[in-house]
């Protein structure tokens, strides 16, 4: 999980000076959300490394708006691209019939829409769907090639600008990711003939009372009166269903 706050922090510092608006931090609260839903676990696995230089193309090619655009420039200089009438459109600018048709795109209103823009921005940079190039083919396994990674979209078209945020993406990111912490093992409940036998044992059996005695009170002296030991209540045994656990409710016992 990415603790928003912290990340918005850190990219107000390095990637936009003059503050974020609203639409840039709606965008990226979209992309970060649709990560950590989808794309970083499943199939597709995306790391926090590539999730860094996926920020960083989207801020690069959207011209630091962070959601869904089409190409600029006017009708003449639009006509002029070889692909027209299929120019760029959504995050990363998909470009070309067959990559409008791979993503269900028939028309630029289609091609703004943040489901589809998402959809090709993280599928076609995992899978190689624009160039060929894919985001494991630089990133990951101890490898972070932010600079050949700019193949993935154009070439090597301002790869260098383009390497330097998702840099500055990527210590954000780390800043803000929030570790899960391992929760501790619980034990598992004795079994029902297991607790009668210790029963019994602790009842009748001097060596195995005393043995369980040095271990639960280790260093400390202790008699041999037979009711130092007193027999196990019912009620504290774990719950056959639920097992040892227990919860009070707040303030209860005692508590401030």
């Amino acid at each position: 999980m990415i603790d928003l706050a912290v990340f918005f922090s850190a990219v107000r510092k390095t990637l936009f000076p003059n503050g974020l608006t609203k639409g840039q931090v709606d965008g990226m609260e979209r992309i970060i959300k649709c990560w950590e839903d989808e794309y970083s676990k499943n199939r597709w696995k995306i790391q926090l490394a590539e999730l860094a230089y996926i920020l960083a193309t989207i801020y690069h090619e959207t011209g630091k708006v962070m959601r869904p655009i089409k190409e600029g420039g006017g009708q003449q200089y639009l006509r002029s691209k070889k692909y027209y009438p299929y120019i760029g459109v959504g995050l990363v600018q998909v470009t070309w019939a067959a990559n409008w048709k791979r993503w269900g795109i028939s028309s630029i209103e289609d091609g703004l829409s943040w489901p589809i823009a998402l959809r090709a921005t993280f599928e076609g940079m995992a899978e190689g769907a624009f160039t060929g190039k894919k985001l494991s083919d630089y990133i990951g396994n101890g490898r972070r090639d932010y600079v050949g990674a700019r193949r993935i979209i154009n070439g090597t078209d301002r790869a260098q600008l383009i390497a330097g945020y998702a840099e500055k993406f990527r210590e954000a990111l780390l800043a803000a990711e929030q570790k899960q912490p391992t929760p501790a093992p619980v034990p598992e409940a004795a079994t029902a003939d297991f607790r009668a036998w210790l029963l019994a044992a602790l009842r009748e059996d001097e060596e195995v009372r005393e043995a369980i005695l040095a271990l639960v009170y280790p260093g400390e002296e202790l008699t041999d009166e037979p009711n130092q030991v007193s027999e196990l209540d019912p009620m504290d045994e774990p719950h056959d269903e639920y097992g040892p656990e227990m919860a009070y409710a707040d303030n209860d016992y005692g508590s401030a």
